[in-house]
């Protein structure tokens, strides 16, 4: 896959570039991929699925999914990123594009602002659909804690989209998408994560404390946003991306072949147990 223009118009180049040129440093110093995530800002590649109206680029799903698989084949780490980021762009795009909060989604489009997750909490099992934690009003702004098994890239991120019941009288399965910018949020790291492949996503535990403006929480049911938007986009670029990963595996196993036939020219190579057993 050395072509890395999409055939939907989103230039990868660059990203795709730095991604390869700090994959293993990525992994094995279970550190960000700042050059990749850089250079995807560079190009506008932040902001492609966020509406054209509001400065976006309106950009496919396909056109996500082909970026997220050359950029996987190129670092998993750099590939993951850009799909959870767009996992949340999008749910901005289709459920904060009007009203107040258009404003909000405005500004990540022209700042090329990169978006966190945190929709899972420790007192719930792993169930995305139901929250312990609560908005709670505060003053002229509203409030959020919640303890957070898992926030990938959440130390790296410009705004943390969080979900939370929608009031403190809400019941679990009442949530909202609260948009945490990253100076009215605290985070405090609770746990580790060395998972082989994927640190570079930087994905330990946090304790998150935010304190915001009420235009922040967006105006859709949780479960609406969900159901529409964030879990078909989310399997939907993450699959594209472990397609990448396996792309990369194949060629490094062809490539593998074909340098053990140049070191004995003119014979036939027995196949390895091990080898894959077609191309």
């Amino acid at each position: 896959m050395t072509d890395t223009t999409s055939s939907s118009g989103l230039d990868c180049t660059e990203a795709v570039a730095a991604a390869t040129a700090a994959a293993a440093e990525v992994d094995r110093d279970a550190r960000f991929p700042h050059e990749a995530v850089e250079a995807m800002r560079g190009a506008g590649l932040l902001s492609a699925s966020l509406p054209t109206e509001l400065g976006g680029r309106s950009s496919s799903i396909t056109a996500l999914a082909d970026v997220a698989r050359r950029l996987g084949a190129a670092c998993s780490s750099a590939g993951m990123v850009f799909a959870m980021h767009h996992t949340q762009a999008l749910s901005l795009r289709f459920h904060a594009a009007t009203g107040p909060i258009a404003d909000l989604t405005r500004h990540i489009a022209e700042t090329e602002a990169l978006l966190a997750s945190s929709t899972t909490e420790i007192t719930t099992g792993g169930d995305t659909g139901s929250s312990t934690c609560a908005v709670e009003p505060d003053g002229d702004g509203v409030r959020l804690e919640k303890n957070a098994p898992v926030i990938s890239y959440g130390a790296y991120a410009d705004y943390i989209c969080a979900t939370a019941r929608r009031s403190p009288d809400s019941p679990p399965t009442d949530q909202v998408l609260v948009v945490c910018p990253r100076d009215d949020t605290e985070l405090e790291q609770t746990s580790q994560w060395n998972t082989l492949g994927f640190r570079g996503t930087c994905s330990p535990g946090f304790l998150l404390r935010a304190r915001t403006i009420p235009d922040h929480v967006v105006p859709v049911d949780y479960a609406t946003i969900s159901s529409h938007t964030m879990l078909p986009s989310s399997h939907t670029l993450w699959g594209s991306v472990w397609l990448g990963i396996a792309d990369a595996a194949v060629d490094k196993a062809r490539a593998q072949v074909r340098s053990a036939a140049r070191r004995t020219p003119g014979q036939t190579l027995r196949k390895p147990p091990s080898s894959p057993t077609c191309w």
